[in-house]
């Protein structure tokens, strides 16, 4: 039987890795199961947005609960032991969910401070930042 850890909080170093009861990396559906129960568990508890008409500043306290969460889901989702065949996509999806949080960060101290026009570039430039790097796995090379 597989246990889900799926912590909604800080990034836990040293929280177990969920793996099958012999420690072995999890199957492809035990894994499926997992990463979408860790979605599953975020989805039923959104986060609620800033009000309509919202000043900078609660733009930027919207964002940073958002991302707060983001973090939260990729630490749930590096606990998980994927399959060998797609460890190293797993990797890369987790490490850019810790990178938008990070780069989103940039963002939040825009609104906050009550630049929203720094804001949007921010997030203008953060968006090509995961479309390169969605491009860099596409050309990724399989030398089965």
């Amino acid at each position: 039987m597989v246990g889900l850890i799926a912590g909604c909080g800080d990034d836990h170093k040293d929280a177990a890795r969920v793996t099958t009861a012999a420690g072995e990396p999890l199957s492809k559906t035990a894994y499926e199961n997992s990463f979408k129960a860790v979605f599953a568990r975020f989805e039923a508890n959104p986060v609620v947005g800033p009000p309509a008409n919202a000043t900078p500043q609660q733009q930027g306290e919207a964002l940073e609960r958002a991302l707060q969460r983001t973090r939260a889901a990729a630490a749930a989702l590096a606990r998980l032991d994927p399959p060998a065949e797609i460890r190293h996509a797993h990797e890369q999806f987790v490490e850019a969910l810790r990178e938008l949080a990070g780069q989103g960060e940039k963002a939040v101290a825009a609104l906050k401070a009550g630049d929203e026009a720094r804001a949007q570039r921010l997030a203008v430039s953060l968006f090509g930042i995961l479309l390169v790097r969605r491009a860099k796995a596409d050309v990724a090379v399989d030398d089965d």
